[in-house]
């Protein structure tokens, strides 16, 4: 069962006050989270009321949701506008409970599910450790920090100075020769490779052995 806990803080109004409507919107909205905090931090100017607009989308860049609604003034005159209701969400993500270092294998045990604050996260959050097999660390990760997808990539099975069988497709002729690598790379990746006649081509990781020629 979702939890919704709204902390209200605004000198110019209450989420509470706001009308069902547009609270109904909200919560739908972010329906998809564990937990969530509102607070309305801006709202139209010598407003008399407020309605949800229909059939609008509501925004949301950062931490701030624009819900678009019609505000009517003291003297009746209405306007499209925004209510600007900052979000705080809380969802659980596996934390790094050490330091891991930079190009460090990565480890489950390493990782607990713990409920954290996830609205300032960049990048796309690691929702199962299944998604770090094979993986290591692209960068620094610091105790405490919520696991992302951008602080992963490949484990090499290619490294530099490994003597590799690198092939190039020509309409439907395969060429295949032997070259060095001059990068290490994972399956997928593009590295540099050079051939005995020292050419240097881009190309992706097939195998531990095998790179196929992209340029």
């Amino acid at each position: 069962m979702l939890m919704f806990l709204f902390y209200i803080l605004s000198v110019f109004t209450s989420y509470e006050s706001l009308p069902t409507e547009i609270k109904s919107k909200l919560e739908a909205e972010f329906s998809s989270h564990k937990k969530v905090e509102f607070e309305v931090v801006k709202v139209p100017k010598n407003y008399r009321s407020i309605k949800l607009k229909e059939n609008e989308k509501i925004n949301v860049i950062g931490k701030t949701a624009y819900v678009p609604i019609i505000s009517t003034d003291r003297r009746g005159k209405q306007k499209r506008t925004t209510l600007s209701v900052r979000v705080k969400i809380y969802d659980d993500v596996y934390v790094a409970i050490k330091d891991v270092k930079k190009r460090e294998k990565l480890r489950a045990i390493d990782f607990q599910l713990m409920e954290k604050d996830i609205s300032s996260v960049r990048g796309n959050i690691v929702l199962s450790l299944g998604e770090i097999l094979g993986k290591r660390t692209y960068r620094f990760i610091r105790k405490g920090d919520i696991l992302t997808k951008e602080s992963l990539e490949n484990m090499p099975v290619i490294f530099s100075g490994d003597r590799i069988s690198a092939s190039s497709i020509v309409g439907n002729v395969q060429i295949s020769f032997s070259a060095t690598a001059k990068q290490e790379g994972g399956i997928g990746d593009v590295i540099r490779i050079r051939t005995s006649k020292n050419k240097i081509y881009k190309a992706e990781v097939i195998d531990y052995k095998n790179v196929l020629i992209i340029e």
